[in-house]
């Protein structure tokens, strides 16, 4: 039953190749941890330190730029991350609830929302589709992110391939373009803009990390690749 993100849930306990964030992969099969995803986006669970989803969505900029455990729950994927290991990965039956449950997809762009207004973005819908353009306080949230290379880079990666995967392709394709506009080429590296675009347009069973002209062998998770035929 979805639970709207209002309040914390009484249970919550605090004991509960060159972008690193997708190296060091574990597998989505192989985990043993319960997996506490889906509870968390319909608004009754809490990740692995004692935090909801409501929680997440109004930390402060701060909060946001500083904090390096929440982001993998919050944008969750099927690898797996070395800067939290503890956090639950997006496997088959986390992948078919996301597709199929609109509440969960609602609450996900919330949080999407939220991290938008982070570096200085929006989501508009328009008469020609959904786009991300530019917030009020661009100016100001820019100056953290917008250089050759800056750790949001990593995030920003991360956040275009966990809305492909769980069902919100138009706005990861909506953020991708506005990440590749010419007024950032000047300030952000090729790199960046490259990893960027793999997130939003590769086949969804591989990483944005793997190297062009591998590929082929790249194997990925089976319900990635079934979701694809």
């Amino acid at each position: 039953m979805f639970v709207p993100l209002t309040k914390r849930p009484r249970f919550c306990s605090e004991n509960l190749k060159t972008f690193p964030d997708t190296l060091h992969s574990r597998a989505a099969s192989t985990s043993k941890m319960v997996n506490i995803l889906v509870p968390f986006f319909e608004g009754s669970g809490v990740d692995e330190k004692g935090r909801t989803l409501l929680e997440m969505i109004q930390f402060s900029d701060r909060d946001l730029e500083n904090g390096h455990d929440y982001i993998q729950t919050m944008f969750p994927l099927p690898e797996g991350s070395r800067f939290n290991w503890d956090s639950s990965l997006v496997d088959r039956k986390v992948f078919e609830a996301f597709r199929s449950r609109l509440e969960l997809q609602d609450n996900l762009r919330k949080a999407f929302e939220r991290i938008l207004l982070f570096w200085g973005f929006r989501l508009s819908r328009e008469d020609d589709g959904l786009k991300v353009i530019q917030a009020e306080n661009w100016e100001s949230a820019s100056r953290i992110w917008v250089t050759r290379f800056n750790h949001n880079h990593l995030r920003i990666t991360r956040v275009i391939r966990s809305l492909r995967v769980l069902g919100l392709g138009d706005e990861a394709v909506a953020f991708k373009d506005a990440l590749t506009q010419d007024y950032l080429k000047r300030d952000v590296s090729p790199k960046s803009m490259l990893y960027w675009t793999r997130a939003a347009c590769r086949p969804l069973h591989i990483a944005p990390d793997v190297d062009e002209g591998e590929e082929q062998d790249v194997v990925g998770q089976k319900f990635l690749r079934d979701s694809e035929k």
